[in-house]
């Protein structure tokens, strides 16, 4: 085997199941499948995973993946925006009606590159359907990560800034309902404070300016109150 056939077929092994993999941000014009060279294998709609197992399985993992970051980051979360789960069309020929799930916009301070790679290969190998990588290390030090479940529609993203607060967000695609928790339209989503109970939640935009928020003091800290900071619905645009 040649070293380029060779290299090839390492980096699709290494990238197969974590979300950091030194092969390359996958390009927004390719799936994930394609840019690793594997066939495309996109679900028939009413075969995806449904919102059901998506809620049982992938939001929880991707939710301690954030978890772990933040403690890296000191124990505080900022959000905006909201977390939802809403009505959508599947894009194929039939039109269904389906349901997906999308979190809020997360913000960490103090990260390392480091830092994201070992929460990726803790947290996000359970999810071996989900492939991706890392972008091109820009000139201010910043980077994209990004992991896709090409057959689900599901994604991840973080844009990380070792100078500044990274964010991330992550979704579903459309996918049909399986009724395992009754009628979805009834399912009350946990707040952001429930999921990330032991971590401080803030506003990451100040309402007024819509400049970011400062992080406050972790909790348990020197004068910290046990206070989160809401919602975060009513601060600044995500960006």
């Amino acid at each position: 085997m040649s070293g380029r056939l060779l290299a090839r077929a390492v980096g699709v092994l290494v990238c197969g199941v974590l979300l950091v993999s030194g092969c390359g941000l996958v390009p927004r014009s390719q799936t994930p499948q394609e840019a690793l060279g594997l066939p495309q294998a996109e679900t028939p709609f009413a075969q995806r995973e449904s919102i059901e197992e998506y809620l049982r399985t992938v939001e929880p993992a991707m939710a301690a993946f954030v978890r772990a970051l933040a403690e890296k980051g000191g124990g505080t979360i900022g959000i905006t925006g909201l977390r939802f789960i809403r009505y959508c069309w599947d894009s194929g020929p039939d039109q269904q009606q389906g349901w997906s799930f999308r979190s809020e916009g997360l913000y960490i301070t103090s990260l390392t590159d480091a830092d994201i790679e070992d929460a990726a290969s803790q947290y996000l190998s359970v999810l071996p359907s989900y492939k991706g990588g890392r972008g091109k290390i820009q000139k201010d030090g910043s980077r994209e990560y990004r992991s896709d479940d090409g057959a689900n529609g599901g994604e991840l993203q973080v844009d990380y800034f070792p100078d500044d607060r990274s964010s991330m967000h992550y979704e579903s695609g459309c996918v049909p309902s399986d009724g395992s928790m009754g009628d979805i339209t009834q399912y009350v989503l946990p707040s952001t404070e429930e999921v990330f109970s032991d971590l401080v939640v803030y506003p990451a935009f100040d309402k007024d300016t819509k400049q970011p928020n400062p992080p406050p003091p972790p909790r348990g800290a020197s004068g910290q109150s046990d206070q989160s900071g809401g919602s975060g619905d009513e601060s600044g645009e995500d960006q």
